[in-house]
């Protein structure tokens, strides 16, 4: 990735139907250096993933991944 770049995603982003690209931008710019920024990429449902990943981890038990009782 190139410098100035952040890649912000879990690895359960890869494939994902629902991926919506965002970015922010931080203005690193000074009197030595005009016009640099910081940009972190992210995904606009990143939240609702991680609540979705989380309530799966407390709901689903390790013996029901597995599809024996």
């Amino acid at each position: 990735m190139p410098e100035g770049f952040t890649l912000n995603l879990q690895p359960y982003c890869a494939y994902c139907g629902e991926f919506k690209p965002e970015t922010t931008k931080i203005d690193a710019s000074s009197l030595d250096s005009p016009m640099q920024y910081f940009t972190t990429i992210f995904c606009r449902n990143q939240n609702k993933c991680a609540n979705l990943v989380e309530h799966m981890k407390t709901t689903v038990k390790e013996d029901d991944s597995t599809g024996t009782n």
